[in-house]
């Protein structure tokens, strides 16, 4: 049970942090595409985009390291069957 619990809540943290890395290049793309075609207003707010980007995928870094670090602690000190 509680290692279901883990896969699942480890699998969605992953999910999560594939889904902004994707965001962020997606972003990234965008800048490098229409560099030279679009007003410094423009650019600004895709650069703030970008930037948002990356502090939710640095974020989802952390959190996952984070919480694996929780869980393999959990585990470490859950009671052995030493029968």
């Amino acid at each position: 049970m509680l290692y279901s619990l883990v896969f699942l809540h480890s699998s969605s943290l992953l999910i999560g942090l594939f889904q902004d890395y994707l965001l962020l290049d997606a972003a990234t793309n965008e800048i490098m595409v229409s560099k030279d075609k679009i007003s410094p207003d423009e650019m600004n707010y895709l650069l703030s985009r970008e930037l948002a980007h990356r502090i939710n995928v640095l974020a989802d870094g952390t959190w996952t390291l984070m919480t694996a670090i929780i869980i393999l602690q959990a585990i470490s000190i859950l009671p052995k069957n030493n029968e």
